[in-house]
């Protein structure tokens, strides 16, 4: 009987424990901060994809509403940091005024190494770059990455996500010239990624996207 009661105290720690780690996961959240079209923009980007004949079960399109540019991912944040992440985005902001992106060209990413995904890249204005720098100096986790940043290296890339491949379907490069007109960012916003369960086969479920803050360009 006491190596019974021995394995059921085992038992009860173990789900004391369990229980803990599925409340610190839910008591974090997987922050990124991101520039999102208006969405008559979006939907023109993902038209000349499939225009150019990207289709298919190996091929997943980005939602309408979650196409965007990454311009920092934060990562796992503990609720209780999110205002304080929210108030450094907010000071790294300070300062810029609205302005213009212009997409260009359709290409798959990454440059070198086998495509991952479908994009549309856009033109490079020195504020996008200014203020990506900004973010990293203040968010980045990387202290390297920090660092570059500091000195004035900018390894940012501005592009907005349209599809993603599985498995070997993106084994060939492509990139295409785009005329999608040109957008105004009036503000930048800091989103929660909640992924979704994986699928049958290990297969990645994806993530849907959370504002957790909108935050308004303003010159001084």
């Amino acid at each position: 009987m006491a190596a019974l009661r021995g394995k059921r105290g085992v038992g009860a720690g173990a789900g004391v424990l369990g229980a803990t780690l599925v409340s610190a996961k839910r008591a974090s959240a997987r922050l990124f901060v991101a520039v999102y079209p208006p969405p008559d923009v979006a939907e023109r980007l993902l038209g000349a994809m499939h225009a150019c004949g990207w289709t298919g079960p190996d091929l997943a399109p980005t939602p309408l509403d979650q196409v965007h540019i990454t311009l920092l991912f934060i990562g796992d944040t503990p609720a209780r940091n999110v205002p304080e992440v929210i108030e450094s985005v907010e000071r790294a902001c300070a300062g810029i005024a609205p302005f213009e992106l212009r997409p260009i060209g359709l290409a798959t990413l990454p440059i070198q190494g086998p495509p991952r995904v479908i994009a549309a890249l856009t033109d490079v204005p020195p504020v996008i770059l200014e203020l990506q720098r900004r973010l990293v100096i203040r968010l980045a986790r990387n202290v390297k990455v920090r660092s570059r940043a500091g000195q004035g290296h900018a390894d940012f890339v501005p592009h907005l996500t349209l599809a993603r491949f599985s498995g070997l379907a993106g084994s060939s490069g492509f990139d295409a010239t785009l005329d999608a007109g040109a957008f105004t960012v009036r503000r930048l916003r800091v989103m929660r990624s909640i992924l979704r369960p994986a699928l049958r086969g290990g297969t990645a479920g994806g993530a849907t996207h959370a504002e957790a803050a909108a935050l308004e360009l303003r010159q001084l």
